[in-house]
């Protein structure tokens, strides 16, 4: 598998994930810190999706092993949709597509789904 770059931005999304974990005193940062720098992140632009909008999450457990299962998800995301980088909205839709993950189970808590985030994506860009 060819590796891609990741942006800019999701470079600064998962530094700020790994802040956020240690924050918490975690020792791993897992799927809900990604999510939580990820809701940051579209907070600050602007462009945070409506239905993710005033999400609290009670931040639970970690799982390195899942964490690189979501990045590989995500550059998988950016090679379907031909992107040269791996962006943000690519790590939304790995969130969402992980399935077992804390920020996963939030999500779909919320109605989110893999269809329903593209829709939403596409509806952004």
């Amino acid at each position: 598998m060819d590796a891609l770059e990741f942006s800019d931005r999701l470079r600064t999304v998962l530094s700020e994930a790994r802040q956020e974990a240690a924050r918490l005193q975690h020792a791993h940062v897992g799927t809900e810190h990604m999510l939580i720098a990820l809701l940051d992140d579209s907070t600050r632009d602007g462009r945070t999706m409506p239905s993710l909008a005033g999400v609290v999450l009670d931040v639970l457990g970690v799982d390195r092993a899942r964490m690189h299962e979501v990045l590989e998800l995500a550059m998988a995301e950016a090679r379907v949709s031909k992107a040269t980088t791996v962006d943000t909205q690519h790590l939304l839709l790995a969130l969402v597509r992980e399935e077992r993950g804390i920020a996963a189970q939030v999500l779909l808590d919320f109605g989110v789904t893999v269809d329903k985030a593209r829709a939403e994506l596409a509806r952004l860009a």
